[in-house]
């Protein structure tokens, strides 16, 4: 499989044929079975971006034995690789007659593997191979109507699996197996969908084994005070049941309204009602329009993350819109799919991801009239009534005794401008503080009116509600609500707030949770905090009040925190490539969270990568050049591994034209490397070679050979990958004479080596 060599570290994939040497089988049987079970394992690898020629690999018989080179996320092999193998093992079952249909047992573990001149021997090998005959495990798959059955080694489970999406589809079972005595843990990838998230709702099939394997549902949960609409909601559900009844296309609902208005709240509510007409999936995607310090999500990169989401490989996403398009609508032909677009730009966004299948419905908000989508049925959300205003108050509010039809919540939800969000800040203060009286609240919000001026309803300014939550603040609360305006992304943790506050971890946690427990800021997800857009315009409005010198070290603070720990982050990326970043600008942060291994650094970066873009976007915007040009190249191997391609072409451009702003040579060289190799995954060969070729040039002006070096090893990539052997065979002859003379390998170097 690999010469002869010390320990290594492999992830070990095994698979059996179920009822391989069953007597009903010939062995022309077997001989098929055998042919399909390459062929589907061949497929599944490559559609997940694994090269199976990569991977050492030994024939087993009635299975097969597989070593995956440690740089492969082992994410893939838990969540892709399963829904994929699914998919070519039908494929083959579909084609082929019963004794030459295959159902398979599938164990993965991970650990050091060594060789000798037999082959390959090591403990993680053998506990997998006992894994696979867990008698749990047949059983598992002799009941299940599916055709694969999968147990992960305890280790693979708490270390990848646990962490991901799919763990909930897992059980624990007990492993006795000759000597070995263990936990593994278990699932039917047939109840999981193409992303490897769990599904535990079965979509109806017809033939056992055969129905289809995953049913998408990305929806936001629905909220439990969701009150009013009456009208709007009945006029669409109406409306798509009227079509439905015809045997029409179910269509498109264009939800517009300003901004609080509670058009994603009326979206996901309404899609909530209507999931069971869909059943092939429910799919929500935020296009990003008003987003602060982000900008609208362009249609083809939503396309990209629409097919990345059904389990399309990377390498697998054609180039262009018109292709990702219709690739899109390939995905859904035939299929009963609700589709919710949220904060759209405009028509142009919105019109290349719509569906172009009858039976399914798309759902858009807007804060614009999307009057140029034709096709689209609107909806145009005004503020409540004040009946509704009033009944959504008195919900919030929980106040014993309370009736909507009270002379002061009359008074409140008129100055709240009868805006869902200003009403629900509004209920949460009365609901926390039992002392006041609603009397008192409606007194003083009168008194605070038109602060913000630009978000009106009639003559009320909605900012007096943020104000009145806003005054009931510490001095520290009301400095960190401030500066959170200040940040250029959509999200916040712990770390980035004690960075951008200057004050410990502790305390920049207490403060959040205080901040959460006052409704200025939501928690979409355990620890991460997010600004509504119109509290995020208040809090930036009352910073410009600050000292501006404070205002510009906060943001430093943030920007090198965010390009440290990217940098820490990246150290674990082990990729075909190797960063060698200038040193980093500004100061280390006193508070980052510790990244020990590949996992941890890789979830952080997927978490933080909008905010990273974010940065790159402000530095560049805002002069601060260096960050703008060092945090691509830090990212820039995680982007690559991760098939983030098209945006990777952007920030390389935003670091190279940062560096060049800068005079930053060294950082010019280093930005042009990465791009170059961004340009080649995307398949631009000639700008590929002309990045690589000045990259080149660059190095060699400032003597960076470990720079020559590597542009020269991805300058001969593209040489070879475009047939120029002979060029390629030179270039790659050089770079390693540099590596050797410089006496390293093409591993990767540390984040201050130049």
């Amino acid at each position: 499989m690999e010469d002869l060599q010390l320990a290594v570290h492999r992830t070990i994939v095994v698979v059996d044929v179920e009822g391989f040497g069953d007597l009903s089988r010939t062995n022309a049987h077997q001989v098929a079975i055998r042919a399909g079970l390459y062929r589907a394992i061949r497929e599944a690898f490559g559609r997940v971006g694994i090269s199976w020629d990569e991977c050492g690999h030994e024939d087993r018989g009635d299975g097969v034995f597989v070593l995956v080179p440690a740089e492969v996320p082992k994410g893939l092999l838990a969540g892709s690789l399963p829904s994929a193998l699914v998919t070519a093992l039908r494929a083959h079952n579909v084609a082929h007659p019963g004794p030459e249909r295959i159902r398979l047992r599938m164990a993965l573990h991970a650990g050091e593997v060594r060789y000798d001149e037999h082959g390959v021997t090591a403990a993680s090998v053998t506990l997998a191979f006992r894994l696979l005959e867990a008698a749990a495990l047949k059983a598992a798959l002799a009941g299940s109507p599916g055709v694969l059955a999968v147990i992960v080694s305890s280790w693979f489970f708490e270390e990848v699996v646990r962490h991901s999406s799919a763990a909930p589809v897992y059980r624990p079972i007990e492993v006795a197996v000759k000597e070995t005595t263990t936990t593994g843990w278990i699932c039917l990838p047939d109840q999981m969908d193409l992303a490897g998230r769990a599904m535990p709702e079965r979509v109806p099939g017809g033939v056992p084994g055969m129905e289809p394997a995953v049913a998408l549902r990305t929806l936001p949960r629905d909220t439990a005070a969701f009150t009013g609409r009456t009208r709007e909601l009945d006029q669409m559900l109406a409306a798509i049941s009227r079509t439905a009844a015809a045997g029409g296309v179910f269509g498109i609902h264009a939800v517009d309204g300003m901004a609080g208005i509670g058009k994603t709240t009326f979206a996901v509510h309404a899609a909530h009602q209507l999931s069971a007409r869909f059943p092939d999936g429910q799919v929500f995607l935020r296009l990003h329009a008003h987003t602060a310090g982000q900008r609208p999500v362009d249609p083809a990169d939503a396309l990209a993350t629409l097919l990345l989401t059904v389990g399309v490989a990377p390498q697998q996403i054609p180039p262009g819109l018109e292709a990702r398009s219709a690739s899109w609508r390939g995905h859904l032909a035939g299929k009963k799919v609700l589709l919710v677009l949220d904060d759209a730009a405009g028509s142009d966004q919105v019109r290349p991801l719509l569906p172009g299948t009858a039976g399914c419905l798309v759902l858009v908000t807007s804060r614009r009239r999307l009057t140029a989508l034709e096709e689209a049925t609107p909806i145009s959300l005004g503020t409540l009534p004040p009946a509704e205003a009033a009944d959504l108050f008195v919900l919030l509010a929980a106040r014993p005794g309370l009736q909507p039809g009270h002379h002061a919540v009359a008074e409140i939800t008129r100055l709240c401008g009868y805006l869902p969000l200003a009403i629900r800040l509004m209920a949460a203060g009365i609901r926390h503080h039992p002392a006041w009286t609603i009397i008192d609240l409606a007194d003083e919000l009168a008194s605070a009116r038109d602060r913000l001026a630009a978000m009106q309803a009639e003559d009320v300014s909605v900012a007096a509600a943020f104000d009145l939550s806003y005054q009931d603040l510490t001095t520290g609360q009301q400095r960190l609500f401030r500066r959170l305006g200040l940040h250029p992304g959509a999200e916040i943790d712990a770390y980035a707030a004690a960075a951008l506050d200057g004050t410990d971890l502790p305390v920049a946690r207490r403060r959040l949770g205080e901040l959460h427990d006052q409704n200025l800021i939501g928690e979409p997800t355990r620890g991460r905090y997010r600004l509504h857009d119109l509290l995020r315009e208040h809090a930036r409005a009352l910073a410009t009040a600050d000292d501006a010198a404070a205002n510009q070290a906060a943001i430093g603070r943030l920007l090198d925190y965010y390009l440290h720990t990217a940098m820490t982050a990246s150290q674990f990326i082990v990729w075909r490539t190797a960063i060698a970043a200038p040193p980093s600008p500004g100061h280390r942060p006193a508070w980052a969270p510790e990244l020990r291994t590949g996992e941890e650094a890789v979830t952080w970066l997927r978490t933080e990568r909008p905010n990273l873009h974010a940065c790159v976007d402000y530095a560049a915007s805002h002069a601060r050049l260096t960050h703008a040009a060092a945090i691509p190249v830090a990212i820039s191997d995680f982007m690559h591994a991760q098939g983030h391609w098209s945006e990777a072409l952007s920030l390389g451009r935003a670091a190279l034209a940062a560096a060049r702003a800068a005079g930053d040579r060294q950082g010019q060289a280093w930005a042009l490397n990465q791009l170059g190799i961004a340009q080649e995954l995307t398949g631009d060969y000639p700008a590929a070679a002309a990045s690589q070729t000045e990259a080149l040039r660059l190095f060699r002006d400032i003597g960076n050979q470990r720079g020559q070096a590597w542009a020269l090893n991805e300058l001969g990539l593209v040489q070879w990958v475009t047939g120029d052997y002979p060029a390629a065979a030179a270039s790659q002859t050089e770079a390693l004479r540099l590596f050797r003379d410089i006496g390293t390998s093409a591993a990767k170097p540390g984040p201050w080596t130049t």
